[in-house]
């Protein structure tokens, strides 16, 4: 492919590009995406970075999908793992500067709650979902953001948490701090990654502490 070829090509993934932000339709949004993603491969003639590209196209897909459980998330993990051993590739790409901003702002959440205060966490109630509001994860939680990172608390110290183990048999247990997830990360299980915060200190003081991460097998 020679120079020429290449600008016109580019001017029309450009025009592409701008006929997805403009569309409201999800169904011609993915054609759009095809698209883009057809002239991008051509453009680029590198197998590996296209690949990536439609790694973060299926991880974007995913993000938006309202219906997506955590067995979809599960089946994209070889994805996020492809993505975070190329990220140098395509860090300053449009496509995964929006994905990016879409786990940051949490926008696929379906619980749109403001951040407050880890101060007044102490004053609010955790929910008492059902079985199903769990599994689905559409439930009232609180968000907080601490040392830049937005975090979804499901359980505020000194509520109680419970669930049922694989063997079938139910668990409670009283929590001491509060606990949720990271917004915007993936674990190994295809579950957010989990955090507890203590529950004791304030803003300024869990901002100058140590964070300790804890790998589970």
């Amino acid at each position: 492919m020679n120079a020429l070829q290449k600008v016109k090509l580019t001017i029309e993934l450009k025009k592409q590009y701008d006929l997805f932000k403009k569309e409201s339709d999800s169904l011609k949004k993915v054609k759009i995406t095809i698209e883009m993603k057809r002239l991008y491969t051509l453009i680029s003639g590198n197998k590996v970075e296209s690949k990536i590209i439609d790694a973060l196209n299926a991880i974007k897909t995913l993000l938006l999908n309202p219906n997506a459980t955590h067995e979809d998330y599960k089946k994209h993990l070889h994805l996020v793992e492809l993505i975070e051993e190329h990220e140098d590739e395509v860090k300053d790409s449009e496509l995964y500067n929006e994905v990016v901003e879409l786990l940051d702002t949490d926008k696929v959440s379906m619980d749109s709650t403001q951040t407050v205060p880890l101060e007044d966490l102490k004053t609010l109630k955790s929910s008492n979902p059902t079985e199903k509001q769990k599994e689905a994860g559409n439930y009232k939680k609180h968000k907080i953001k601490l040392k830049g990172r937005l975090i979804t608390i499901e359980n505020i110290a000194g509520s109680t948490r419970s669930n049922i183990d694989s063997d079938g048999k139910r668990w409670t247990t009283k929590m001491k701090d509060h606990y949720g997830y990271f917004n915007g990360t993936l674990g190994a299980d295809g579950d957010h990654v989990d955090v507890f915060v203590n529950s004791e200190a304030n803003s300024k003081e869990i901002e100058d502490r140590k964070v300790y991460v804890i790998t589970q097998n």
